[in-house]
């Protein structure tokens, strides 16, 4: 049942890569770094999300101000990533990977449903390698 939710995770990172993309296409005379900055929000919301489930699920103290330290990492990361080195944003997402597989396996500590780490997997492991590549030719090109 895992490999379903990582498989749908990972068409779900495809199919948004090619939307942002696309709208980044469109808006690369007004805004050339729209896909950067937009990918460093979607990393933030990705952290908002674990925020969301401790909240609205019941977790401990603990584990809320857990999230909301991944949630800062995560604001960190997108900030440096926005300012110029395009690549963190991409190793961010990579670095996501861990917070779904180490620290909520199975959907532990019970607040987290059971399904969303492995989904969350398949679309980090997705984003994180494609923006990787991405952003290596988009520092290569000086955008």
């Amino acid at each position: 049942m895992d490999v379903a939710w990582v498989a749908l995770g990972a068409g779900a990172g495809a199919l948004a890569v090619w939307l942002t993309a696309k709208e980044a296409a469109r808006r690369r005379e007004r805004f050339p770094r729209y896909e950067v900055w937009a990918w460093a929000a979607f990393l933030v919301g990705a952290a908002l999300i674990y925020v969301g489930f401790a909240v609205f699920n019941g977790a401990s103290a603990e584990w809320t101000w857990a999230e909301l330290g991944g949630l800062a990492g995560s604001g960190l990361v997108a900030w440096v990533g926005g300012a110029g080195f395009e690549r963190v944003v991409g190793v961010g997402w990579l670095l996501h990977v861990l917070w779904d597989v180490a620290l909520h396996p199975g959907g532990h500590p019970g607040f987290v449903p059971s399904w969303y780490p492995p989904l969350c997997l398949g679309f980090d492991v997705y984003v994180g390698l494609v923006l990787v590549a991405r952003f290596r030719q988009m520092g290569a090109r000086g955008v």
